[in-house]
């Protein structure tokens, strides 16, 4: 018995198949398997990393919600590409072992008896948020994070796009997704995203508000740390706080900048979302 393996990721446009009385030996049989397995090879190269729908929501700083993912293609325990499929949500997840201020990674995987589970884990996912870096037993699904209460952000993702819901209260200090607490800087500063910004992330969404003790107006302006581009201008005077929202593509790093006209305003920054 001959074990053949695939040798290109070709789809074939036909296969040659015997006649009845043909004279055959091995070698002709197998090119026509060759072909068959060559033609799912390929199939599997444009499957790979596929899951029909990537969603997940926690609404109650506890527990995580996964969407119903259609097929998801991956590998099980024993190395085999399997495509294993759920129509409908997991049960409500509850991360164990969690931290605080610490961002997690959400993925699927073989449950060992065909089925899907759903996992946590800070291992990072590959390039194209397909799988787990390394490997294809994990599904990249989704990411969330914890706040310095160890609390789970609520937020709702679909896709490659998550909406952060929670709103940390101000004056507490950076926690979460508040990035910046009453900021201020009348000069050009930095601030480093926290952990509900995760690695990777092309798109960040920003909340801004600013407030201000001063009798006249005053200017805040928010920006991706080029000086050059426009940014998020909030006008501010005492009896009027100012808030605004402004996508972000993170230049450098891991930072966004801000000023103010005055140290009588205070700046402060959620992250609202982010897109990979």
């Amino acid at each position: 018995m001959a074990i053949i393996t695939p040798a290109a990721t070709d789809f074939p446009p036909d296969l040659s198949v015997p006649l009845n009385g043909d004279a055959l030996n091995a070698t002709q049989v197998m090119l026509a398997f060759q072909n068959l397995l060559d033609g799912s090879a390929a199939a599997r190269l444009a499957s790979f990393g596929s899951v029909g729908h990537r969603g997940a929501s926690c609404s109650d700083n506890a527990t995580i919600i996964v969407r119903a993912p259609g097929s998801v293609v991956l590998k099980n325990g024993s190395g085999i590409w399997k495509v294993e499929q759920r129509l409908t949500d997991f049960p409500a997840y509850t991360p164990v072992g969690i931290i605080a201020s610490t961002g997690y990674w959400l993925y699927l995987q073989d449950d060992g008896a065909g089925a899907l589970e759903v996992i946590h884990s800070t291992n990072v996912p590959d390039a194209a948020f397909g799988y787990e870096l390394g490997a294809q037993l994990r599904a990249f699904i989704g990411y969330f994070s914890t706040d310095a209460a160890n609390n789970i952000l609520n937020f709702e993702s679909s896709g490659l796009s998550t909406v952060i819901q929670s709103r940390p209260a101000l004056g507490g200090g950076v926690t979460g997704n508040l990035m910046l607490d009453s900021g201020a800087a009348t000069v050009n500063t930095a601030v480093n995203f926290t952990t509900a910004v995760p690695p990777g992330a092309r798109i960040v969404q920003l909340d801004a508000y600013a407030q201000t003790s001063d009798g006249t107006s005053q200017l805040v302006q928010v920006f991706d740390g080029i000086a050059t581009r426009s940014g998020l201008f909030l006008n501010v005077i005492t009896t009027r706080p100012s808030a605004g929202f402004m996508p972000l593509a993170p230049q450098s790093g891991r930072t966004f900048n801000y000023v103010g006209s005055s140290a009588n305003c205070a700046t402060s920054v959620f992250c609202a979302g982010f897109s990979f």
